[in-house]
């Protein structure tokens, strides 16, 4: 890839000759685990922008680790 791309100005974008680029973006890290989602459904807490959208739906439709259900 070395060859291939070549760093913009600022050395924040990777650049192909056919137009395709690669961006670095600075993202804050999020230490999340399966065990910390099935807790916080336990809590009744919410998970929404943890998983999917469509699994937290299918979680909370399924009532999956939520408090008293028989899956938890």
């Amino acid at each position: 890839a070395r060859r291939e791309f070549c760093y913009g100005a600022d050395r924040r974008m990777l650049f192909h000759d056919s137009g395709t680029r690669i961006v670095f973006l600075k993202v804050t890290p999020l230490a999340l685990s399966a065990s910390a989602i099935r807790s916080r459904l336990q809590r009744g807490q919410s998970v929404r922008y943890l998983v999917p959208s469509a699994v937290e739906r299918y979680l909370l439709r399924e009532r999956l680790y939520a408090r008293g259900s028989v899956s938890s």
